[in-house]
């Protein structure tokens, strides 16, 4: 006879409450067709993930293509942009679709139709359109015009990189509002109480708000443990029958035992299988799975944008500063004449910054002060809306002009750091420059500020500016910042600036 603890633990398995008999054959055939009915599922939603994405990057190219030809054939913006085009791309570099064969090729060697977040992430698509354009310019090195081959190859890439990073950002956004009620996610989650990974009331109210695609069907809780709603572990497999689940999410740890029948029952029901990681939680960390002698090791890497990332970066700064730079030309050069005539002093003030791995630059802005005015910041510390003397900004400044007031509400004293993007010592998009008397006073975790260029706008400029007086949470919006960054992120952190500049949101 067993003991009392054996019972107990028989008593106790997932498996102690399942059908026997001609129960189990009934049952049996039930779980097959919920598994090719969760296994069609899942085929429809990666086939109309692969082809709305094809679709895509298709358009992409053919709207260039047009737009290449309008432009240097048909010399809709002039001979001079005709010439220059016609220099850069001659005829014959788009033509045979050898190009667009060589760019679907390199999309899919760099995975970039695959699930999850892949298919956005800019490094992705920038090295695609490397590979891309590499394959269509090599036998022009063979030529001898390596400098020439070279500079057509980064601006094909670079352009096509930035527009296949738009187009897909637009659709994510679009798929993102339709999904979740469209084609949901519908998850069984595996609970283990208080010691979840991820927290499930949090996931539930997403999906309620539309704000993810997995939506919550139920839940089953593994040992003792006892969450309201939740029904034992042993409840999976007629759980995921009866509300129709196609996907099983490990939300907390689980025994070896567990798991292993967590995954049985998966399987057979036809159901994709999600473990959330521990790591989800820990800030400044980002989690990546990687294979390390048979086995998956979770690498946690810290916030930072690799080369790639970088070199994209780099070149939407200079063509947005160098657009920007043309196109205002006029109203800089009234604002500095403007500037010059209210008040003695220069149009412009330049003042030290720290800027990237704690390189000082110089930065410059319209002059919103009088001059000399900061040998007087120091009598106004007592002043300064923010407690933390790592940030300084002073509501009704006395030394502040009126026109300097009115360049501070409305952001136009800051257009002058377009040359400091330009020069590189900045970056349309990243956190608030600071101070050498600000840095002086961080503490070690406060340096991921510092791994990017500063921007001229940034996630805490949208998300309020003067009005975060947290030092500890601006820290904290930038890092994630960093953490996420795409060019999707970037384009959408300059179109919030402008409502909350309009808004005069947090201006002093």
């Amino acid at each position: 006879m067993s003991s009392v603890a054996e019972r107990e633990r028989v008593a106790e398995s997932p498996s102690a409450s399942q059908p026997g008999g001609l129960e189990a054959v009934a049952a049996l055939s039930l779980q097959t067709k919920i598994a090719e009915r969760n296994l069609r599922r899942h085929w429809l939603r990666d086939a109309a993930r692969v082809s709305v994405l094809l679709a895509v990057d298709l358009a992409v190219f053919f709207v260039l293509r047009l737009g290449v030809r309008l432009i240097r054939d048909a010399a809709v913006l002039g001979g001079g942009a005709a010439g220059w085009l016609a220099w850069l791309w001659p005829p014959g570099t788009f033509s045979g679709f050898r190009f667009v064969v060589a760019l679907l090729l390199s999309l899919v060697l760099v995975g970039a139709y695959g699930p999850g977040d892949r298919r956005r992430d800019v490094a992705r698509l920038f090295k695609a359109s490397a590979l891309a354009g590499a394959l269509v310019f090599y036998p022009q090195v063979w030529d001898g015009e390596v400098g020439m081959v070279v500079l057509r190859w980064g601006v094909l890439a670079g352009v096509f990189g930035m527009c296949l990073g738009v187009a897909r950002w637009v659709v994510d956004w679009v798929v993102g509002r339709v999904s979740p009620r469209v084609v949901p996610i519908r998850a069984v989650l595996v609970t283990h109480g208080a010691g979840d990974w991820i927290g499930v009331p949090e996931l539930e109210a997403a999906a309620r708000e539309g704000r993810s695609r997995i939506v919550p069907v139920g839940s089953v809780v593994a040992g003792r443990a006892r969450t309201d709603g939740a029904l034992p572990l042993g409840e999976l497999g007629r759980l995921i029958v009866e509300r129709g689940a196609d996907s099983v999410l490990v939300a907390g740890p689980l025994s070896d035992a567990d798991f292993l029948y967590v995954l049985d029952i998966a399987r057979l029901h036809g159901c994709q299988l999600l473990a959330a990681s521990r790591t989800v939680r820990v800030a400044g960390l980002e989690p990546r799975a990687v294979w390390m002698s048979g086995r998956v090791l979770v690498e946690l890497k810290v916030p930072a944008l690799g080369v790639w990332q970088l070199a994209l970066k780099r070149t939407v700064d200079i063509l947005g500063s160098a657009a920007g730079l043309i196109l205002l030309s006029p109203l800089l050069l009234v604002v500095a004449l403007l500037v010059k005539l209210e008040s003695p002093g220069p149009a412009f003030f330049r003042q030290e910054r720290v800027g990237r791995g704690g390189r000082r630059f110089q930065i410059i802005k319209f002059r919103s002060m009088v001059d000399g005015a900061e040998r007087q910041q120091e009598a106004l510390l007592g002043r300064s809306v923010y407690r933390d003397p790592r940030l300084f900004k002073v509501p009704d400044d006395p030394r502040v002009t009126r026109l300097g007031r009115f360049l501070r509400r409305t952001s136009l004293d800051e257009l002058p750091q377009l040359v400091n993007v330009l020069m590189g010592d900045m970056s349309l998009v990243g956190p608030r420059p600071p101070l050498p008397s600000e840095v002086a006073l961080y503490e070690p975790r406060h340096y991921i500020r510092l791994n990017v260029k500063p921007g001229i706008t940034g996630p805490w400029q949208v998300s309020g500016r003067n009005e975060v007086t947290d030092f500890e949470e601006v820290v904290s919006l930038e890092a994630e910042y960093i953490r996420g960054w795409s060019l999707g992120r970037d384009f959408e952190i300059l179109l919030r600036t402008v409502p909350t500049v309009l808004r005069r949101r947090g201006a002093y």
